[in-house]
This record gives C-alpha cells, sequence and structure tokens, in this order.
C-alpha cells in the first residue's frame, strides 16, 4: 500500500513556507528554552526534597523529559540555520528529530491515558485527561510541522524557486519618426 504525504507550498495557509517554518522555530525555541530553564531551576531548587521523596521512576521519566527539551533546543538552534541558509541536509536531519518527537508526544499520551484510567481517585484522573488533552494537541501539531519541513526540504533539493518576470522591462518600442517633416 502506498500513501503519498502531501506537500504544502504555505504555512498555516498564509506565510511562506520558510517564513513560516522560522516564526514557529523561533517561537518554540523561546518556549523550549524557558521550559528547560524553570525545569531546572525546579530541579536545583528542590533537590533534596525531590530525590528524597519520588520514586526512581518519576526521576528517570523526568530526567528524560529534561533531556528531550534540551535536545529539542539543540535542534531547534540547528534548524534554524539550515533555514536560513536554505541547507536542506540539517533540516532533513531536524524533521528526523521531529518524529522523535512525535513518537514521544504518543508515548506521553498512552502513559497519559493508562495513569488516568489506572488510578481510582477523580484528580489523577483529570490530570491524565489534561496530559492527553496536550499530547493529543502536540501530536497533532508535530505531525503538521513534520509535514511543512519535509514539504521545505523537498522544495530545496530541487532547487526550484519561484521567479518573476518583468516583461514590461524588456519592451520594445517602435516608434515611427519622420524626418522630413522639419
Amino acid at each position: 500500500m502506498k500513501c503519498e504525504i502531501p506537500e504544502l507550498g504555505r504555512c498555516c495557509f498564509c506565510f511562506p513556507l520558510r517564513l513560516g517554518l522560522l516564526v514557529w522555530g523561533y517561537g518554540k525555541l523561546i518556549a523550549s528554552v524557558v521550559l528547560v530553564t524553570l525545569m531546572l531551576f525546579n530541579l536545583i531548587n528542590d533537590w533534596h526534597r525531590f530525590w528524597g521523596t519520588v520514586d526512581v521512576a518519576f526521576a528517570i521519566v523526568y530526567l528524560t523529559f529534561i533531556g528531550s527539551v534540551a535536545a529539542d533546543v539543540i535542534f531547534l538552534v540547528l534548524f534554524a540555520v539550515s533555514a536560513h541558509k536554505k541547507n536542506y541536509k540539517i533540516m532533513g536531519v531536524f524533521s528526523k528529530f521531529c518524529l522523535y518527537m512525535l513518537a514521544l508526544y504518543v508515548l506521553g499520551f498512552v502513559l497519559s491515558v493508562v495513569y488516568g484510567t489506572y488510578e481510582s481517585h477523580f484528580l489523577s484522573f483529570y490530570i491524565g485527561f489534561t496530559l492527553a488533552t496536550i499530547c493529543f494537541s502536540c501530536i497533532i501539531i508535530q505531525m503538521y510541522i513534520v509535514i511543512l519541513v519535509r514539504s521545505e526540504v523537498l522544495k530545496l533539493q530541487r532547487g526550484t524557486n519561484f521567479e518573476f518576470v518583468n516583461h514590461g522591462a524588456d519592451a520594445i518600442i517602435n516608434v515611427k519618426m519622420d524626418m522630413n517633416a522639419a
């Protein structure tokens, strides 16, 4: 079975593709830097309480999440550089990283659904439902970004840019002058 992934020419149906990806990339870079800073601040601030009361599984998940967000910051910087330089090879690496993040969001969605249905408390159901909703929205956005980055990589690989030709600048003027009229 063959499935064709659509190729888009615009980001959010209005921005040019590369400009929209750059705006998205810088916005996500700022959000990721703030998130990793707050998570590290929380980890450092509550170091003794964090490791004394939390089980090992939660600590591994927390540190994995911090590592993934830090890797996201690094790859977003690489993406911004590659988008400015129109380097499709680095964008291809970023596209593969986007697929990794998509898999991580799917895993987070599954874990939050399991967490929400496993416990019998209303609060755990509420937290699980909220996390599942956030992860589901991240999955949809990440799928859209994967399609956009893939479209930009394909466009840069083909090397076809839109060129507008001004035919008015090359106009030929035919003027007949009567030299005997003077």
